[in-house]
């Protein structure tokens, strides 16, 4: 199985601890609620993340994907815990891979539209 799809296979199950594992020790992560992680940090955020998903249902489609890069296209359904509305967050990742694993994950979507 892919870097990608191993990924977010693990990502659909809340599997955080295999989500981790798909990181090199050096990667880092950035998206618009958290805009610049080392490994550690990104490890804790999907624990934090995935043990705290209400209803939580994920869709992916992988765009694009060699050895060294890769670009996935991804759905998140779940129930926001502090104010309990249904929440549809539709999200562009781009990887930098290394020797099998995620080095850079750039995840893009509409903070605005997320929030509200």
């Amino acid at each position: 199985m892919s870097t990608l799809h191993r990924f977010y296979t693990a990502f659909a199950q809340r599997d955080w601890s295999s989500i981790g594992a798909c990181y090199r020790d050096d990667a880092r992560f950035s998206d618009p609620v958290f805009p610049d992680l080392d490994a550690a940090a990104t490890r804790a955020m999907w624990k934090m993340l995935m043990t705290g998903a209400k209803d939580f249902r994920l869709t992916y489609s992988v765009i694009e994907e060699t050895s060294t890069s890769g670009r996935v296209q991804w759905d998140a359904y779940y129930t926001f815990s502090k104010t309990g509305r249904a929440v549809h967050n539709r999200v562009t990742s781009t990887f930098t891979l290394k020797d099998g694993l995620i080095l850079v994950q750039e995840d893009h979507f509409d903070f605005w539209h997320w929030s509200r």
